[in-house]
């Protein structure tokens, strides 16, 4: 289904953690945010999709544009770009190379 210019201003109107527009599975993931080698802090992965995710950060408004989640649940390092911040929680999506 294409996104048409209604659809854009309706999803706009949504809080911000309902813009995303693929499917999310609801998760409770500890990780941790890093950024140029250095930990930020822990966060809890909240939901997830193929695009980004939600995540539980008390430093979520210190957080940097672009940074790093590690967690011991997965392999490897989520590259990340911040999309919007609401109080405690980040929504992210996944930078692609």
């Amino acid at each position: 289904m294409a996104l048409t210019t209604k659809s854009a201003v309706n999803l706009s109107a949504n809080p911000a953690s309902n813009r995303r527009i693929k499917t999310r599975t609801n998760c409770s993931i500890p990780a941790t945010i890093k950024h140029n080698g250095l930990c930020l802090g822990d966060c809890v992965i909240k939901d997830i999709s193929e695009t980004g995710m939600r995540l539980f950060a008390p430093s979520a408004h210190w957080v940097p544009q672009d940074f790093e989640i590690h967690s011991s649940t997965f392999d490897g390092v989520l590259l990340v770009t911040k999309m919007w911040v609401e109080t405690e929680h980040i929504g992210v999506s996944f930078q692609t190379s």
